[in-house]
């Protein structure tokens, strides 16, 4: 019962059918065995989802092609190619599209409404909210039927991909207070960014930050197109390795700490677990601490960063 309250809400804030996951990961892994792809074009995305499709791919002996974003006139080239008629119907491509929504949340974006066919979230993050929950959640466009949401609850129940019913309740529980708690996390990310930017303005130790509501963000123009809400999660560079190793090390309230979406503010240098990261970079999931108490921190982190 839980599990169906739980799924009816998410369901009705992404605007289609929601099957939960015992993780993010299990949740993307479901979907692609489910509807078994002959091709996966897979645009950047979280690590170890990459790592899983390649996995995947290899053991199906099928094609693994990472491109950008395909425009309509290019994927008519590529179906023009293969001698095959270009439709936009879903049903008649085979084509599938899924986002992984996580980092905007269904305040920032709902993808479904865009043209997407399924929108994927780590529940674990800002669905939950409150760094207790492993979870994973598919939901998927209603124009596809019933037929995939029940398929997708089949095989959950074969794989053992269940969200445990302690889990559940504390997903449950979090969805209360959803909308409090993002809202506030993204409007406080907005006031740290442009304190940043004042920071890189007077050239002191900020070299770059990389959030959406900011021109100079390759995004930026897609952002106020698209998103209703600018996300809470961002990144931002400082002059070099030793100053981010420092700053993270320095940090008194905000935690340094990979997961994101939390209430609490982590910081997270990601170099010192992926090198191929650049080692100046932070990634900062904002909580829902006050804005001048995180820039308190920030401030008194950077002054040490040497």
């Amino acid at each position: 019962m839980t599990r169906r309250r739980v799924e009816a809400v998410i369901g009705a804030i992404e605007g289609g059918h929601a099957v939960t996951y015992s993780s993010g990961q299990s949740a993307a892994m479901a979907l692609i065995h489910c509807i078994k792809p002959r091709r996966i074009y897979l645009n950047a995305g979280y690590q170890g989802v990459q790592f899983a499709f390649k996995l995947y791919t290899e053991r199906q002996n099928i094609e693994d092609e990472k491109v950008q974003l395909l425009t309509l006139e290019q994927c008519k080239e590529i179906y023009d190619s293969e001698k095959k008629e270009l439709r936009i119907d879903t049903a008649q491509t085979g084509a599938c599209l899924a986002i992984d929504s996580t980092l905007s949340s269904p305040l920032g974006l709902r993808p479904l409404e865009h043209g997407a066919h399924v929108v994927m979230h780590s529940s674990t993050k800002y669905l939950a909210g409150h760094s207790d929950v492993l979870g994973g959640v598919l939901i998927v466009h209603s124009s596809l039927s019933d037929m995939l949401p029940c398929t997708l609850l089949q095989e959950r129940t074969t794989d053992g991909a269940v969200m445990g019913n302690f889990e559940t309740w504390l997903l449950q529980r979090s969805m209360r207070t959803f909308s409090l708690r993002v809202r506030r996390q993204c409007q406080t990310a907005l006031i740290i960014v442009q304190w940043l930017e004042k920071q890189r303005a007077a050239g002191y130790k900020v070299m770059k930050i990389h959030h959406p509501s900011l021109e100079s963000h390759s995004s930026y123009s897609l952002a106020v197109r698209y998103l209703r809400l600018l996300p809470a999660t961002f990144s931002f560079e400082l002059q070099s390795e030793s100053q981010a190793k420092s700053f993270a090390r320095s940090l008194l309230l905000c935690a340094h700490a990979t997961s994101l979406g939390g209430v609490e503010t982590l910081v997270d240098w990601i170099y010192s677990y992926n090198t191929s990261i650049s080692p100046t970079l932070l990634r900062v999931s904002i909580g829902v601490e006050e804005p001048e108490d995180i820039i308190q921190d920030f401030e008194q982190a950077l002054k040490q960063a040497e």
